[in-house]
């Protein structure tokens, strides 16, 4: 990942430092595709919790609590009411709905460097501005990814067969250019860790074609592992079914063509092996420098020496609009901004719309590694929203304590946990630890030793039994079966759990937004990155959580 760039504007954050201060289904409302814009359509009857929530939490979790939290009672004295309560649902359905028309007369996609990304700029831009915001936009450039034609794959011996793009096969991004024919080889291709390490390409030979299973490692590892053994070319088969956009990085080193297949055609190419199948790969790209912005609107009050960050994405990736990845934080970010605007902060506040989140996180970390270091010691927290509404949710919040998955957060992480935990059991609503595995924008600042958290629905795997129990859905069926695909349109939501997350995180923000002590006196004896145990940034190829590189 490309990570380093010079930035020649004043930091929207820190705005003082530079002088100017910036059935089958689990609804939580029983209905996972409607796009109406009505809010009293959430009352949240979640398969296996029967508590609602929706607009029926004021009693669960505003007056009821008030002396548990502060929240509900008037204690909090940020905003002169319930955050919480003020949030909008058929506002941020509109939201989303204007980013689902901006998709569909863009090319269907609100990618990188496309005019559907511009347009989305603009919009949240647009929206921001009666608000009384300090907007920014910081620019910076990112090398992308370009196919110029189809890529081919077709088997050329012993029965001639052409494979169709986009249903059979699809290019990894940052895949290396070229047209060969050759030899297919299966590389342990009935293990999980099918391509993992060197020694499993000992018997490889070299120029031919290696077929690997998906698992276990990064795409990018496997791929540079049988580069190294002479592949002409990689063929790696998914795990499970269907296809998505899957990515290599933007780091350099792989030169050779790579293609991802469906599990089905993996496994109909691994059996062609026992007699010597050939075939025919051809990809045709390159790398494109393209400028970018990031958006942010911080707060004119608060004290700009303790700073909450918000975050989430607003790239989609080339094959579809994103609505859920990641309209649903775009809209969530923007919903929290427009309620908030009428609060009076202690600490300052900056919510930020990333760019090139899908190419490897760049937006983000460009963001972080051009901060000073005092800078970043005052970032108190991180807060990040990224795919909040997944059709077969679950409730996923990052395990700031490393008590559910074994991977902690900087220290303060548990305390923002705490606090986005707060709204679901207010509720009685079952929630799941997430994996810190840096694969969205906290990563830069996780790396940074700053405190993460935040919310997530889930991505392309497959729901386990045991979350079925406390949060209904369909087991053995992706979170999101359209992610990374051009059905992620507004009929691949769920407008209950997008409500009760837009909730949590209206919950959250105001709490630190008022009393900001318990996670600024942590700024100046953070962990060490070398101490933590989050995975390495260069581990990953690109973010939204979706484990879109393994």
């Amino acid at each position: 990942m490309q990570r380093f760039w010079s930035l020649g504007v004043c930091a929207p954050l820190f705005l003082g430092a530079c002088g100017d201060g910036g059935d089958g289904g689990n609804s939580e409302d029983g209905d996972s595709t409607s796009t109406t814009a009505d809010a009293s359509d959430t009352s949240d009857t979640s398969a296996g919790d029967g508590d609602g929530d929706g607009d029926g939490d004021g009693d669960g979790d505003g007056d009821g609590d008030g002396d548990g939290d502060g929240d509900g009672d008037g204690d909090m004295n940020a905003c002169d009411f319930d955050l919480k309560e003020q949030i909008d649902l058929g506002a941020a359905m509109a939201d989303l709905a204007a980013l689902a028309d901006i998709g569909s007369t863009n090319g269907d996609t609100r990618s990188l460097g496309t005019p559907g990304y511009a347009a989305s700029l603009d919009y949240v831009e647009q929206a921001l501005i009666p608000l009384g915001y300090e907007i920014t936009r910081e620019p910076f450039d990112v090398e992308t990814f370009t196919e110029f034609t189809d890529p081919v794959l077709e088997a050329t011996s012993p029965d001639p067969v052409t494979h169709v793009p986009g249903e059979d096969f699809v290019t990894m991004q940052y895949s290396g250019a070229g047209d060969v024919v050759a030899l297919v080889t299966g590389v342990e291709t009935s293990s999980g860790s099918s391509g993992c390490t060197a020694a499993a390409f000992t018997d490889f030979e070299a120029g031919n074609i290696a077929l690997i299973r998906r698992g276990s490692c990064t795409f990018r590892t496997k791929a540079l592992n049988a580069q190294n053994a002479g592949a002409a070319a990689v063929l790696v088969f998914n795990n499970t079914g269907g296809l998505f956009t899957p990515t290599l990085g933007n780091d350099p080193g792989v030169n050779i063509p790579v293609l991802m297949t469906t599990a089905a055609l993996g496994q109909e190419l691994d059996a062609g092996t026992a007699n010597g199948i050939t075939v025919r790969v051809a990809v045709d790209a390159e790398l494109v420098t393209v400028a970018t912005e990031n958006l942010f609107a911080e707060t004119i009050d608060g004290d700009p020496s303790t700073v909450l960050v918000l975050g989430s994405h607003l790239d989609s990736v080339p094959a579809g609009p994103g609505i859920n990845d990641n309209g649903s934080g775009t809209a969530l970010m923007l919903e929290l901004a427009r309620r908030f605007s009428a609060c009076t902060p202690t600490a300052k506040v900056q919510f930020s719309w990333w760019g090139a989140e899908e190419v490897g996180l760049v937006g983000s970390s460009h963001h972080v590694n051009a901060r000073t270091s005092a800078e970043l010691e005052a970032v108190i927290g991180y807060f990040n929203y990224d795919m909040v509404a997944s059709p077969n949710f679950t409730r996923f919040v990052y395990d700031g304590d490393g008590s559910g998955t074994g991977v902690a957060g900087p220290d303060g992480s548990e305390i923002i946990e705490r606090e986005l935990i707060r709204t679901f059991d207010d509720l009685s609503l079952q929630v799941v630890p997430a994996l810190l595995d840096n694969r969205s924008d906290y990563a830069a600042f996780a790396e940074a030793g700053i405190p993460v958290g935040g919310l997530f629905t889930g991505a392309e795997a497959l729901k386990p039994a045991e979350e079925a129990g406390g949060q209904g859905g369909e087991v053995g069926v992706a979170y999101d079966a359209c992610y990374h695909r051009a059905c992620d349109t507004l009929t691949n939501l769920d407008q209950g759990i997008f409500e009760v997350n837009m909730k949590s995180a209206a919950h959250a923000l105001q709490f630190f937004a008022t009393d900001p002590s318990e996670l600024a006196s942590l700024a100046s004896v953070r962990t060490p990155v070398t101490a933590l145990q989050l995975p390495a940034l260069d581990d990953h190829s690109a973010g939204c959580q979706h484990q879109l590189d393994r």
